[in-house]
């Protein structure tokens, strides 16, 4: 027979998961998702919004059912932990997620440490999951009491704001209900969607990808549009406009090695020229290709602050190594004076 955690079990868990620096946790007893995600989520998807990222498309019978990711799945915990977000997107911008070692590997050995205390203290078994698992994250969260999803569609922790991680810990163990969902407390306050800087958020709380500029430095390996080249204004990786200007956000200040991890201003210029196999170990940046991240440092070239002259001979400069990056450079020289 499963062990069911108590209450009082539950809250010695959390208060080591808070030692370990996460923010808000929660429980559900919960296998399948609601027909209201499930229909919820094939709108969004028959409108086309997932763009590139077609595995969203594949991976949606496995989000309906969280044995698709541990067989014995009895419960979840689902967990937020902070990040650090700039006031201000200075070019060459990269996310304060990315910023410093990747989240996903800090995340995954706070999660399996959880996971391990679990275990010692009630036995069980356990599956942790950081971003690449088939799972409703900010549904689950939801569900779980950690806060609600905003406007601009990112999942907002009361007191911390819309600048965490979610991961999840799913154990064959059974748990005393929780129930206490948050309320909205967006109200009337409309700053993420007025700060897109391609009006990529709708009013229902979803996003189009396909106008998303973090979409297009993290996830997409087609071109952007051409309408769209100024609007990336210098990023080079993410954007979170709707992150920075949302009023629930805390800001921390970041440390000298956060703000010169992955790269600095002068390597970002030199960037063609890098090991990046080298330059970018260890950190989120490293997920993506070498084709790839000389796509954005096209673009953050091109629609960044420096000269016209500055610009011109970069662009001249950049050897492509790709159909694309031929196709964007001769694009965007077109477009240079």
């Amino acid at each position: 027979m499963n062990t069911t955690l108590t209450t009082p079990d539950l809250l010695k868990i959390q208060n080591y998961a808070k030692s370990l620096g996460f923010v808000a946790t929660g429980w559900l007893n919960l296998k399948t998702v609601e027909p209201e995600f499930v229909s919820f989520y094939q709108n969004w998807l028959n409108r086309g919004y997932q763009g590139d990222m077609e595995y969203l498309v594949r991976h949606f019978p496995l989000k309906q059912s969280f044995t698709n990711v541990f067989s014995e799945v009895e419960s979840i915990m689902v967990l937020a932990f902070p990040y650090k977000v700039f006031p201000t997107a200075k070019p060459p911008f990269i996310s304060g997620y990315a910023r410093g070692m990747d989240y996903h590997l800090i995340l995954r050995k706070k999660l399996t440490k959880i996971a391990n205390f679990i275990t010692a203290n009630f036995s069980g078994k356990f599956k942790v999951a950081v971003d690449s698992a088939p799972l409703p994250e900010r549904y689950l969260a939801r569900l779980a009491g950690l806060g609600w999803i905003g406007k601009s569609g990112n999942f907002i922790v009361p007191d911390h704001g819309p600048n965490v991680f979610l991961g999840e810990i799913l154990t064959n163990l059974k748990v005393q209900p929780q129930n206490r969902i948050i309320p909205d407390q967006c109200g009337n306050c409309n700053l993420c969607l007025n700060n897109c800087p391609t009006g990529a958020i709708n009013h229902d709380k979803t996003i189009n990808t396909k106008l998303c500029l973090s979409a297009y430095t993290t996830e997409f390996n087609s071109l952007p549009p051409i309408r769209l080249h100024q609007a990336f204004s210098g990023r080079f990786f993410g954007c979170e406009n709707c992150v920075s200007f949302c009023p629930h956000t805390k800001f921390q200040p970041f440390t000298p090695e956060e703000l010169t991890t992955p790269l600095t201003k002068e390597e970002f210029i030199d960037l063609p020229a890098l090991k990046m196999g080298r330059t970018f170990k260890n950190t989120t940046l490293s997920r993506l290709s070498r084709k790839k991240l000389l796509q954005n440092y096209l673009l953050a070239i091109y629609s960044g602050p420096l000269s016209t002259s500055q610009k011109k001979a970069l662009l001249k400069k950049f050897k492509p190594e790709t159909t694309n990056h031929q196709t964007l450079k001769k694009q965007l020289l077109q477009k240079i004076p």
